[in-house]
């Protein structure tokens, strides 16, 4: 999931959720801001690899970007045993 709170100049307004994975990018999710400040959210099924998720205004610009990396469940380490 990604989460964003928005301030919009104008609205309704809009912004884009830009899902991409090892430089690919495989979802863009529309958002409408209906009053401002608003919290709005988009998600996607996510699999092994490096992850960023781009939140960009109508005009296409950045407006922050999110990294993240998801690990593939084998190399993950075991989890601690109780003491």
């Amino acid at each position: 999931y990604c989460w964003t709170k928005a301030k919009a100049a104008t609205v309704p307004g809009s912004l884009k959720h830009v899902w991409s994975v090892d430089g690919k990018e495989v979802s863009e999710v529309p958002l409408t801001l209906s009053v401002s400040p608003a919290r709005t959210w988009s998600y996607k099924t996510v699999w092994p690899g490096a992850w960023k998720v781009e939140i960009k205004d109508d005009a296409g610009a950045v407006l922050k970007s999110i990294d993240f990396t998801v690990a593939n469940a084998a190399a993950a380490p075991a989890p601690a045993s109780p003491q």
